[in-house]
């Protein structure tokens, strides 16, 4: 019996498309715009990286050395860009290893090989190695990802194998009124992009959050071709053969529309029976075993397999008792698979509950798969409810695939209402969601609205996220009113993650813009940061006044917070008034009296209520609030913000002076340089005066660091004439390092009120390795006191000074900063004597013990281990914790990791304007 075709889904996505097809008229656009994105590198497991294929032989390429070792080695290599190449080697014995030439020198023997893993339910190895970029020294990321496929057998055999580069190029930018993802891949693996028969571009068009990379998807728009985007139509081109760039130019003409591909799976009919022959079982039976007494591989081959069909063609009693036996003699998946898959026959459909048993405990997966199909075939009519149970259970995406596709063509009632149910029960969120996903992908019949209601009424957080993005894709009025409705009501959990901020922030329609705002205070603060990015590349004058009346009635600090960042954010120049009201107020929330700020210094200083207003607020708050006046002030170095920036180079706090100068450095004016240079003349603290040193250079190019004479005497000779240089000059050569008193490692000591925070662990006891690799004859914390011990010699007795030494527990020379006169060197220098190597490393709380010293503004961190003791312990964690006490302070913090590179200690120097430095 024929199946009925699946029908057409009748959404009103497809109404909207259909509508957009007749319009077919070529409207010319606006020619001379051209949008740009810079791409960075980004991973994503989710897209099909294209693949290389690679000869390999016995001997190596013309010009390669070989590989020492007695084991049979092969060799490939692959062009790529010019004469560059890239050398891979294989080797046999008990552990296959694989050679990858990572830098491009054309020699493998500096290279540390890596193991060639056998891949479960495939007959491969794989290997996970890194390959730098011959193209992109710049780029923070130092090496791609990669990875080299091995077909299984003898090495000495292999003749191909094959290279993935499991990286793309990524970024975001504004097309359409709305911030938008965009993906490059490199479709030849020759590390260029650019060519328009091989890579592929891909741009969000369809809304759905992500680049669909599937042949004929509506986000593939393809190199120098041009694409439809609402009414007006692009071209996107690539600049730069290392992918580093992307633009979008506006198209003369606007192309038609394009409707999105939807292709059902091929799934045979259920239930067929065959007529059946006499003797058909005797004779495949007899085959069979005369098969299994020769000798032959162990593995599925084609004989196999047609002597199976030949059993399952037989559809008797005797038949299916036979394949149940020969399955439980099978020791390989895949043959097991295979007999299972022949029990599909119509004449089996009363050995279902066999079938299914079998799918319930076979732990291959594979062998699930083919149960799932044998299933279908046979027409067991309690397939649906087994094919839930094992979707709850299922890991394997190949399994989870196969299940939901069977049940999406058979489009029944049952399986719908027992799957809805079934994922508003389960217990894992994360399985749940993909499942869900899954169904949604593989459905048949019109858009499943009552499993996107269960899902956003019953389900997980991320679930329900999910559903809402479906009800708000696929436009149902029904299903939108009610999605949105749930929106406050059902989403009010603590933690919601970025994905339902980054559906309803790109939606950027009022309702969207409404039922986010009832979830921010809910939202973490990173969350809340990308909401207001997202909302302020809407463009949307509607969507600025709807904000803009918001904030007048709002009373809710967070969503006050929001509305006031994503205003500033789109300088909406007729929201200063109710932002300025915000500002006004001395309200205890510290993050909305920032936003308010931030906001108005972005809407302009042109505004003379902004600077007013600023001006005052500098004589009558505390230093914290001056000191983010400031910040905001000279963020966009907007020449307007001068005024206020002048005024603070008096203040009384040093981190108010810090960051005016800071402020003046961007805005780079020629009215700045009296201010500056009386600065100059009266500032007494060195990172202070540094800074001054450096924007007067910033602002003219002249480098006479801190020497007022010299200035003062250019100042007076060239003040007339001078105008400041159009391009921003580059810094010179860091600090002379014979300008400062004495250094720590190197690192220049600029202060005269500083922090050490020394790593006294276990590891610190090793002996101290120079650059050259030689083992010295003395520890790495002996090493660490001598270079202390060196910095209190040279300070000045007026200087400030602690130690804070950390292993497990954390020990301070003094509770506070102590002047450093002749008794308390003395006193410090016995004190370090007597440090001592612990057991732990608690980073943590010694540094938020230095951060939160009184009158500190430089810390110097050392340390050669990760954190494994104190309250916060993950990077990510120290860093935000940092980050978020320095905000205001400004302390810099220049850290020295001991004999290995930290990415923890290089990030949180970078946060915080400090020097990084390995020794």
């Amino acid at each position: 019996m024929t199946p009925t075709p699946p029908r057409a889904p009748a959404s009103g996505l497809l109404l909207l498309l259909s509508l957009l097809l007749a319009a077919t008229s070529f409207a010319p656009a606006h020619a001379a715009e051209v949008l740009a994105v810079e791409l960075t590198w980004a991973t994503d497991p989710d897209l099909d990286y294209p693949s290389r294929d690679v000869d390999v032989g016995d001997k190596p390429p013309q010009g390669v050395k070989p590989l020492e070792g007695e084991d049979p080695t092969r060799y490939g290599r692959v062009e790529i860009v010019g004469k560059r190449h890239v050398l891979i080697a294989i080797r046999g014995g008990e552990a296959p290893l694989l050679w990858l030439d990572e830098d491009f020198d054309g020699d493998l023997r500096d290279q540390k090989p890596t193991p060639l893993l056998a891949v479960d339910g495939e007959e491969v190895r794989r290997a996970a190695v890194r390959v730098r970029h011959p193209l992109d020294e710049k780029d923070a990321e130092p090496s791609l990802p990669c990875e080299v496929t091995v077909p299984e057998g003898p090495l000495a055999d292999v003749a191909r194998v094959t290279l993935r580069v499991r990286a793309h190029r990524a970024g975001e930018v504004v097309v359409g009124e709305r911030l938008r993802r965009v993906v490059l891949l490199d479709g030849d693996v020759d590390f260029v992009y650019g060519n328009a028969e091989h890579d592929r571009l891909g741009l969000d068009i369809d809304g759905d959050l992500r680049v669909n990379q599937a042949k004929g998807a509506l986000d593939q728009v393809g190199i120098g071709r041009a694409f439809r985007l609402r009414q007006r139509g692009w071209i996107g081109h690539v600049q730069g053969v290392a992918g580093q760039r992307v633009s979008f130019q506006a198209a003369v003409q606007v192309p038609p529309a394009r409707r999105p591909p939807w292709k059902p799976e091929d799934v045979p009919p259920s239930g067929q029976k065959n007529e059946l022959k006499p003797d058909a079982f005797k004779k495949a039976k007899a085959k069979h075993q005369t098969y299994l007494a020769r000798p032959h591989p162990p593995s599925m081959n084609p004989v196999l397999k047609g002597h199976l069909d030949a059993l399952r063609d037989a559809g008797t009693k005797k038949t299916f008792t036979y394949l149940q036996r020969i399955y439980k003699e099978a020791e390989r998946g895949d043959v097991r698979a295979a007999i299972v898959r022949a029990m599909g026959s119509g004449h089996f459909a009363s050995y279902g509950t066999r079938i299914a048993r079998i799918a319930r405990s076979d732990k291959d997966f594979r062998v699930v798969i083919a149960a799932v199909e044998a299933l279908h075939a046979a027409g067991y009519e309690k397939r649906n409810k087994l094919y839930v149970q094992l979707l709850v259970k299922a890991e394997e995406p190949k399994l989870i695939d196969a299940i939901v596709l069977h049940m999406g063509y058979s489009r029944t009632a049952e399986a719908l209402e027992r799957l809805t149910k079934r994922l508003s029960r389960a217990l894992d969120p994360e399985r749940v969601a993909a499942l869900y996903k899954a169904v949604m992908h593989y459905q048949t019949r019109p858009p499943l609205d009552e499993l996107v209601l269960a899902a956003i009424a019953e389900g997980s957080q991320r679930l329900k996220a999910l559903g809402l993005h479906d009800a708000m894709r696929w436009g149902f009025p029904q299903v939108h009113r009610l999605a949105l409705k749930a929106v406050p009501k059902k989403l009010r959990e603590p933690k919601l993650g970025v994905e339902l901020v980054e559906i309803l922030g790109r939606r950027g329609d009022g309702l969207c813009v409404a039922a986010a705002l009832g979830l921010v205070a809910h939202l973490r603060v990173e969350d809340r940061e990308r909401l207001v990015e997202l909302l302020a590349a809407v463009r949307d004058k509607t969507v600025a006044q709807a904000l803009t009346a918001r904030l007048e009635l709002e009373t809710n600090a967070h969503i006050l917070e929001v509305v006031t960042r994503t205003l500033g954010a789109m300088r909406h120049a007729p929201a200063v008034e109710p932002v300025l009201a915000v500002a006004a107020k001395k309200a205890a929330n510290d993050d909305l009296q920032e936003a308010a700020v931030g906001a108005l210094a972005r809407m302009g200083f042109r505004d003379p209520r902004v600077s007013a207003f600023f001006l005052q607020s500098m004589k009558d708050r505390t230093w914290d609030w001056r000191l983010g006046v400031v910040e905001a002030a000279g963020a966009d170095g907007d020449p307007g913000a001068a005024p206020v920036l002048f005024a603070a180079l008096k203040d009384e706090d040093r981190r108010v002076r810090a960051a005016a100068v800071e402020g003046l450095g961007r805005a780079r004016l020629k009215a700045a340089i009296p201010p500056l240079l009386k600065a100059l003349a009266n500032e007494k603290n060195r990172r202070v005066r540094d800074a001054v040193a450096h924007t007067l250079f910033l602002t003219t190019g002249k480098f006479f660091y801190d020497d007022l004479d010299v200035w003062t005497r250019w100042w007076a000779k060239e003040e007339a004439t001078f105008e400041v240089p159009k391009e921003v000059p580059q810094s010179p050569e860091a600090k002379d390092e014979g300008r400062y008193a004495s250094t720590f490692y190197g690192v220049p000591v600029d202060t005269e009120s500083v922090v050490f925070v020394l790593d006294q662990s276990g590891s610190m006891s090793t002996p101290h390795i120079d650059a050259k690799g030689e083992i010295l004859g003395f520890t790495q914390l002996e090493r660490a006191v001598e270079e202390v011990t060196g910095v209190i010699e040279k300070l000045d007795d007026s200087a400030r000074i602690n130690i804070i030494g950390f292993e497990t527990s954390v020990h301070p020379w003094k509770p506070r900063l102590v002047t450093l006169g002749s008794g308390a060197r003395k006193d410090l220098k016995t004190w370090l004597g007597k440090l001592e190597p612990g057991d732990g490393t608690n980073l943590w709380d010694a540094l938020e013990m230095a951060l939160l010293a009184k009158d500190v503004d430089t810390i110097y961190l050392l340390s050669d281990g990760e954190p494994n003791g104190g309250r916060y312990q993950l990077a990510s964690e120290i860093l935000r914790q940092a980050k978020k006490i320095n905000r205001r302070r400004r302390i810099a913090i220049h850290c020295v990791s001991l004999s290995r590179d930290s990415a923890l200690l290089e990030q949180l120097a970078k946060d915080n304007s400090g020097i990084y430095a390995r020794r």
